[in-house]
């Protein structure tokens, strides 16, 4: 590894540890900084994309986040950011196809398969159809769970589900499972794939706390990104 490689590595995890204190300004002035030296480094420019899109610089984010993947096509990592601003985008289309690039390189990729749900039933409510690959995907990944091949029919659950996330997030208290699923009517595999991409659509994290008893004593925290 030569000395430019390492020197790009220690600044991009320089910015990582300044994302995460928050000093967004500081990471991008580092992280084009590192650009300047190798317009080619992936990482830099998928760091700078996660910069622009907490400065609400969207579309700017999407484009930094397309730069890497031109020069490092296979980061399934990336493409699943590029997914997330799609969905957040109401995007649906273009979201399906970051997400089969994730599963390309990252076959079974859960969060992929919970925004190709939500974003295959926003298509298919517009009357436009999904691809062979996403089909496909879909088909294999929740043929255990039929009932979500169609979300149309737990858009009232999703409803539930959002104003519980939101009152969770305001109140900073814990949900149990069996609350949200007695509330939508859903079991608790359906229920957990609908809360996830929920969680996904309104940039907020979700912890399942095991149990050892039953679902019903699981516990979900909702965090805001």
């Amino acid at each position: 590894m030569s000395d430019e490689e390492n020197l790009l590595k220690d600044m991009v995890a320089t910015c990582i540890g300044l994302i995460e204190a928050k000093k967004i300004f500081d990471a991008e002035h580092i992280l084009r900084q590192a650009l300047s030296i190798d317009s080619c480094f992936a990482p830099a420019w998928t760091q700078l994309g996660n910069c622009l899109l907490l400065m609400k610089r969207e579309w700017e984010a999407e484009e930094a986040y397309r730069e890497a993947l031109k020069h490092n096509e296979q980061d399934w990592g990336t493409w699943l950011l590029l997914a997330r601003l799609l969905a957040n985008q109401d995007r649906s289309s273009d979201c399906l196809g970051a997400c089969e690039e994730v599963i390309k390189y990252n076959p079974g990729n859960q969060e992929a398969i919970f925004l190709m749900i939500y974003s295959g039933a926003r298509e298919r409510e517009s009357g436009r159809s999904t691809s062979t690959v996403t089909d496909t995907i879909l088909e294999d990944a929740l043929s255990d769970e039929p009932v979500l091949w169609d979300m149309t029919d737990t858009k009232e659950a999703q409803g539930i589900i959002r104003k519980i996330i939101q009152q969770s997030i305001s109140s900073g208290e814990e949900v149990s499972l069996g609350y949200i699923c007695n509330q939508t009517g859903l079991d608790s595999q359906a229920a957990e794939m609908v809360i996830s991409v929920e969680a996904i659509n309104q940039n907020c994290s979700c912890e399942f706390q095991d149990s050892k008893n039953t679902s019903d004593d699981v516990q979900i925290r909702f965090v805001q990104k």
